[in-house]
């Protein structure tokens, strides 16, 4: 099943290296209430019982050293044309998920999603990830 989206429980510096090309989002385990529907994955070690309410749900448990057998899917595939000719006329929803591939900040304004698509463009990010 490939992971676009993974819930993370953990404090930032404590995560592992993430695959580009996945939306990250990070919880605090001590607010858990219930498993997050649209995410396709969890990385919760201390936890047990989260991860076992996310994979009763069929979502995958994420470890590093498995990470080489979940495929990442670039959640901006279907935009890849697109992106090549011009990804600076992207709109607004667009170009906010491309740009979050390549930071693990909030994308709050199109000024910041240009500003972090044009550092990936320059290094070849942008170009990788397509």
């Amino acid at each position: 099943m490939p992971i676009k989206h993974i819930v993370i429980f953990t404090e930032r510096e404590d995560t592992p290296e993430l695959p580009k090309g996945i939306r990250k989002e990070w919880c605090n385990p001590k607010c858990y209430d219930k498993p997050r529907e649209n995410a396709d994955a969890v990385y919760c070690p201390h936890r047990p019982h989260i991860e076992e309410e996310y994979r009763a749900l069929g979502k995958v448990v994420w470890r590093p050293e498995e990470a080489t057998e979940a495929p990442v899917v670039n959640v901006v595939e279907e935009d890849a044309e697109e992106v090549t000719t011009n990804w600076r006329d992207l709109s607004w929803p667009k170009m906010r998920s491309l740009a979050k591939n390549f930071t693990d900040e909030p994308i709050k304004s199109k000024d910041e999603a240009i500003k972090v698509l044009t550092e990936a463009y320059e290094s070849g990010e942008v170009l990788k990830a397509i």
